[in-house]
């Protein structure tokens, strides 16, 4: 028993002992913590520094302010500002400031009175929350004991009963407007958009504000204009010009009840109507049309009243502080608690959307690429001969137990269907010599070998014939796969919008008489909404190019379900454009011309231009010719690359079988950079026509639909503007010697395309002797700048 009261107490000591020290580190590490420099240049402190400025001047302003002689609003504003925690040992002394400030020895004592009454109504709270005791009745109940600091002083002023009741009134009410007001401010953060009835309550709490600065009288500078000022400048730039105005007749409203005089209103309405005009200029413009405006209604409008010299200065002092007050800063204040952020949601669900769209797009090209794969390289096997011939004639001869004792018959058998399937046929030449010394049945050997043959190659006729169906589908949907690559890539890329542009688009729109209600622009596409009857193409695109600085034309117009409004896409205008021009005669006249032309958009800045001759002339040529360009038009507004296109058409005319031959000419312009790729099958020359020269650009391989498998020949080029293309058929070609027709081209002194189409033309028929031996046609395409 004594060896563990020992060892307990031995315990007890070695606790104490490490509690000692752990109490000891923690001091240490307090002091330390202590000892630490505090930056008071942080943006914690400025932040908290600039949180009680701001309160202060509210309190000065709201002390100073006074209904028939009485000034409940401070008082008010201090209590509120307890209510929701702002530490007392803070405020109350500049709560007491203003008092004095406003009110002399009268306001020095009633502040001290009524702090006093604040500070024991906290005790109280203290205490009774230790007692788990409800506090919540004080704070109805408290700013009625603020009366009696008014009412103390009543036989030391003219003050009586209803001054004390006017007091009482007013106090309790405000207290009310202002908690409500700044409830959203200092307890919710501004995390949501002010209600109407906290726009109101906080619209109270300005109009007290300003008719208590504009009774400040230092030396006669008008406290409220230079604040007024300030925060018109300030609103007008982040919330927008009626919010602007509203607070400048708010402050206006205070200092006419304070000065009795409306004409004070109509001031500040007039200087801030005038500088919210330019609330989209450059900074300096909104003070210096704040000052043009109030020296105008001066000069109309002017009395005894409004000091000019004192409003000039208050007004250019708060423009100098606007002016130096960054832009970044004001575009947070107008991010976090203006923005209403009226489109975010659609364009998130765009950007999801587009998310969503990529991924299915990716999947869905990894599926056509696996399938593309699995096609080109699931090889099937003919079948397994060995032993066929034994099962098929031997085990109906006579003699077949005799001979499958045999060990070499099986092998000879097998060796001589090898021999017959490397010959195509069966012969007597083509049995071994060991069945020619022992079979019985040769002339059914020899039938049965062939049937087999014959079977075999059956069979592999309908494995090259699937072979090749699966590569010509293994074809289209590797192409399938890379179109729908390119698709995602340039669908997850995230669409950037610009706010400030469209709601600018909007205003300047409408100034034009367009009616537009809605305007977005994503990704260089400008979506208008507009009502119908107010539709000018011409407006409309002068106006988005010059707010978006980049050349825009109107791509489509569409009805929406909304009746009389109107969708209206635009997109950025290529830097240049195409002009063509086509001549064609037939080989005979009245029949149908065998070549076949294309001219066409693909997307709103690439353009095709396609000639395809079909092989002979007349109706059958024309078909032809006119299937492969179809074909091919279809393939490039997929999205298919031109040899891709090429190999495509191709198989897939090589295996409708028939004579379904063309040559085959594409020429791809990108009308913003002018690469230029020209795509040729057994085609002729490609001819470009620049200012002095003309270049050739020769063709290969076989037509369209010969072989199944083809090398068309690519040639990348730039172009610059009014370089001109030609593309001609071989009735054309033909009718010049050699290098004839490059000559010709030159020496066709026009910049019209066509009339070089047709002068070339006209160049091949004289050398022709007036007729041509073949179907013959001329495209000609000039690229021109698009105006600025």
């Amino acid at each position: 028993m004594m060896l563990d009261y020992i060892c307990m107490k031995m315990s007890n000591v070695k606790k104490a002992v490490v509690q000692d020290s752990a109490a000891a580190n923690s001091s240490r590490a307090v002091a330390k913590r202590k000892k630490a420099p505090v930056n008071i240049f942080s943006k914690k402190t400025l932040l908290v520094v600039a949180k009680y400025a701001v309160l202060a001047v509210a309190l000065f302003a709201l002390s100073n302010a006074y209904i028939y002689g009485v000034r409940p609003f401070g008082a008010a504003f201090y209590f509120a500002l307890l209510f929701f925690n702002v530490p007392f040992l803070i405020i109350s002394p500049i709560f007491v400031l203003a008092e004095f400030a406003s009110s002399g020895l009268f306001g020095l004592f009633s502040g001290l009175l009524i702090v006093a009454i604040f500070g024991g109504s906290l005790l109280l709270k203290r205490y009774l929350k230790s007692k788990n005791k409800s506090f919540k009745w004080c704070w109805f109940v408290l700013p009625l004991f603020a009366t009696v600091a008014h009412a103390a002083f009543m036989p030391f002023t003219d003050f009586n009963v209803l001054h004390v009741a006017l007091y009482t009134l007013l106090i309790f009410g405000f207290v009310q407007a202002v908690k409500v007001a700044l409830r959203p401010i200092i307890i919710e953060k501004l995390k949501y958009k002010m209600l109407e009835v906290e726009l109101l309550c906080f619209a109270a709490i300005i109009i007290a504000s300003g008719a208590g600065l504009s009774g400040y009288n230092l030396w006669g500078f008008p406290l409220g204009v230079l604040f007024a000022s300030f925060i018109t400048f300030t609103a007008a730039k982040t919330a927008g010009g009626a919010k602007a105005i509203v607070a400048a007749v708010l402050f206006g409203l205070g200092h006419a009840f304070t000065a009795f005089d409306p004409t004070m209103l109509a001031a500040y309405v007039f200087f801030a109507a005038l500088a919210v005009s330019f609330s989209s200029a450059p900074k300096i413009l909104m003070p210096l049309s704040a000052l043009a405006g109030f020296l105008i209604y001066a000069f109309f409008f002017f009395n005894e009243t409004l000091p000019i010299v004192l409003w000039v200065s208050a007004i250019a002092v708060s423009g100098l502080a606007y002016m130096l007050t960054p832009l970044s800063f004001l575009a947070n204040i107008k991010s976090y608690l203006f923005d209403t952020h009226d489109k975010t949601a659609v364009r998130y669900m765009i950007q999801r959307d587009r998310q969503e769209l990529s991924k299915k797009l990716h999947s869905a090209a990894g599926v056509f690429n696996a399938m593309s794969y699995t096609l080109e390289n699931s090889i099937k096997k003919p079948p397994d001969y060995t032993g066929s011939l034994s099962s098929t004639c031997c085990a109906l001869c006579e003699h077949d137990n005799a001979c499958r004792r045999a060990p070499a018959r099986d092998t000879a058998l097998d060796k001589m269907l090898e021999t017959v399937f490397t010959n195509g046929r069966a012969t007597l030449a083509d049995i071994p010599d060991y069945l020619t010394d022992r079979c019985k049945n040769l002339a059914k050997l020899l039938s049965s070998a062939s049937a087999i043959a014959e079977s075999r190659n059956h069979a592999l006729g309908q494995i090259a014939s699937e072979k090749h169906s699966r590569s010509i589908v293994a074809h289209q949907m590797n192409g399938m796969s890379g179109v729908l690559n390119d698709l995602a890539l340039n669908t997850e890329t995230a669409v950037s919008m610009d706010l400030e542009r469209e709601k600018v688009l909007i205003e300047e729109l409408n100034y034009a008489s367009i009616a537009t209600s809605q305007a977005l622009i994503a990704k260089e596409v400008v979506t208008l909404i507009l009502r119908t009857e107010t539709f000018d193409r011409s407006v409309i695109e002068k106006t988005v190019s010059r707010i978006t600085k980049q050349n825009y034309k109107v791509a489509s117009i569409d009805d929406t379900l909304l009746a009389g409004f109107s969708c209206i896409i635009l997109v950025p205008k290529p830097a240049t454009d195409i002009v063509f021009g086509v001549a064609s005669v037939a080989k005979r006249q009245g029949e149908a011309n065998g070549d076949s032309h294309s001219f066409i958009k693909i997307g709103h800045n690439r353009f095709m231009m396609a000639l395809s001759d079909g092989m002979g002339s007349g109706a059958g040529a024309a078909n032809t010719s006119g299937t492969a360009l179809g074909l091919v038009e279809n393939f490039y507004r997929a999205g298919f690359n031109g040899e891709l296109v090429l190999k495509s058409v191709n198989r897939f005319l090589a295996s409708t079988g028939g004579d379904n031959f063309s040559a085959l000419d594409i020429c791809v312009v990108d009308l913003d950079s002018l690469d230029t790729d020209i795509v040729k099958l057994a085609s002729p020359s490609t001819y470009i026509k620049r200012q002095n020269t003309v270049e050739r650009i020769e063709g290969s391989g076989a037509p369209m639909g010969v072989l199944e498998h083809i090398e068309p020949r690519s040639t990348r080029l730039n172009l610059v503007p009014n370089d001109m293309i030609i593309l001609a058929s071989d009735g054309v070609q033909d009718s010049f010697n050699g290098d004839k027709l490059s000559a010709a081209i030159n020496n066709i002194k026009t910049k019209n395309p066509q009339a070089l189409a047709e002068g070339i033309l006209e160049y091949a028929m004289h050398n022709n002797g007036g007729s041509l031996n073949d179907d013959s046609t001329v495209l000609v395409a000039r690229i021109v700048a698009n105006m600025q």
